[in-house]
């Protein structure tokens, strides 16, 4: 087996804070945080842009507003739940934004780490329209 080979034989990735210049990291605040997820799945580590830090701080400050929940509202008949998440799986895994989350807790600066194979669920039911109105049906959501 050569030096490669045994490499990519590791379970764990090793990193170095080089390998994330943006973020800034000591190697110690890396290995903490390396330690929250699998090392072979993160794909990068950057500092929040100006806009997120503003999101976040509204986000904490007043959790209840909902003022960047976004809620949809649609009309589908008849649907395929199992093709409906497999489609949202591919728009996930083509579009990294979407396999990013917000370290913040117990940080001096928030970070957002992006991973590369992530499997986020949707958080949807199905309500069955009846007599209701769309109206009455988004005040539910």
């Amino acid at each position: 087996m050569n030096l490669q080979e045994r490499i990519e034989s590791l379970e764990a990735r090793i990193y170095s804070p080089s390998d994330f210049p943006l973020a800034q990291l000591s190697q110690t605040e890396l290995d903490s945080l390396l330690t929250l997820i699998n090392s072979r799945n993160l794909e990068s580590i950057y500092p929040l842009s100006p806009m997120q830090e503003g999101m976040l701080f509204e986000s904490l400050y007043a959790p209840e507003s909902g003022v960047y929940v976004e809620q949809l509202l649609l009309k589908i008949s008849p649907l395929q739940v199992d093709i409906w998440e497999q489609a949202w799986q591919q728009v996930v895994q083509r579009h990294s934004v979407l396999g990013t989350f917000i370290i913040w807790e117990h940080r001096q600066q928030a970070l957002q780490v992006v991973l590369k194979d992530v499997d986020w669920a949707l958080i949807w039911r199905l309500v069955p329209i009846g007599d209701s109105s769309y109206t009455d049906l988004a005040g539910s959501v």
